[in-house]
């Protein structure tokens, strides 16, 4: 038996979410990646040690994970999301 296949997309959202409000933005970003016809991506949300429970959020969305690791910054954040991609 053969693993998944690979998906053709990595989509990467570095976040730090520390208000209601940035959690709401990052819901929003999410359905908006839900929304797309293209169906052959992952989405790799990386939680940059942010005070609220991003998990919950992305456990809404179609083919998203997240991936958390301390407060580093965004460009930390990008990486951990592409080294993760499949």
């Amino acid at each position: 038996m053969s693993a998944d296949p690979a998906p053709l997309v990595s989509v990467v959202v570095a976040a730090y979410v520390a208000t209601p409000a940035q959690a709401a933005l990052l819901d929003e970003t999410l359905g908006t990646v839900d929304a797309q016809t293209f169906r052959d991506y992952e989405v790799l949300v990386v939680d940059d040690g942010t005070p609220l429970d991003v998990a919950a959020v992305v456990a809404r969305h179609r083919a998203a994970r997240t991936l958390r690791q301390a407060n580093a910054g965004p460009a930390a954040a990008r990486n951990t999301g592409i080294a993760a991609g499949r």
